[in-house]
This record gives structure tokens, C-alpha cells and sequence, in this order.
């Protein structure tokens, strides 16, 4: 098995470090989640959540809740569209 967590380590989390610095900075809420699987440890994830200045949106703490397997969530993606094509509505469900 490639080692995803060394790879992570190596070439991502820096990156994903200087988001969430950003994030925390200018208050702005994120979401993030890697799966890493090792040999150790095949469920090993890496999940971060940053709230902004209110707290994390209820999207996002479901969406995290379902990440950690907390939920039986699935997302739904609904777009409507005018007869043009132009996106006139783009909506993702969490439940």
C-alpha cells in the first residue's frame, strides 16, 4: 500500500496549514477532509473545520458529523437552470 499518510505529510499539510492559518485570520469558514489509509490504520483521515466569527454553519457541522460517521447523511446537489442554461439556483443538501 502506497504510504498516503508520508505523501499528506510531505507534500499537503503544509498547504492545508497556511489555508486554516488564512481562514482563521479573515474568519472564514472551512471544511476539509483527507483520507490517509496506512497499514497501521486504514481508517486514518485528516478533517479540519474552522469556524468563523458566528461558529461553524449547521451545513458544515452536518457535513462534518458525516465525515466522522456520525450520520447517515447523503448529500443531493439540486441545480435549476433558465432556458438560457444560466445557473439560477445551485444547492447542496447535507439532510
Amino acid at each position: 500500500m502506497k504510504n498516503k499518510e508520508a505523501i499528506y505529510d510531505a507534500e499537503i499539510a503544509s498547504h492545508m496549514q497556511a489555508i486554516i492559518d488564512v481562514c482563521k485570520r479573515e474568519h472564514i469558514t472551512m471544511i476539509a477532509s483527507f483520507d490517509i489509509p496506512s497499514d497501521g490504520d486504514p481508517d486514518l483521515c485528516c478533517t479540519s473545520l474552522v469556524p468563523d466569527e458566528n461558529g461553524n454553519p449547521e451545513r458544515h457541522r452536518r457535513a462534518h458529523r458525516a465525515i466522522k460517521g456520525g450520520s447517515d447523511v447523503a448529500p443531493l446537489r439540486i441545480t435549476a437552470r433558465a432556458g438560457n442554461g444560466a445557473v439560477i439556483r445551485d444547492e447542496i443538501h447535507l439532510g
